[in-house]
């Protein structure tokens, strides 16, 4: 039986299902301060005396700098964080 057959019928450990909730609870808090902030802009632009747009424009900015760093820090993630 070959490598990768075995590894096909195996069944998943303890750890490999802590990882994946581990992984699913993340991501949940990620999504998460999307919805707090979104809840809270109303009082922030009170408090802070500017427009709905410009703080749509700081949000929206917020979340594509998160993209753009996903996507500019994963090949170096790659490179230099696997073990070899």
């Amino acid at each position: 039986m070959s490598h990768v057959t075995m590894n096909r019928t195996a069944k998943m450990t303890t750890l490999q299902y802590s990882c994946i909730l581990v992984c699913f609870l993340m991501n949940m808090l990620d999504g998460m301060d999307v919805m707090v902030i979104s809840y809270a802009a109303p009082a922030i632009t009170k408090a802070w005396s500017i427009g709905a747009e410009a703080l749509g424009l700081v949000f929206s900015s917020g979340l594509v700098g998160m993209s753009v760093g996903a996507l500019i820090i994963a090949p170096y993630a790659d490179k230099f964080g696997r073990k070899k």
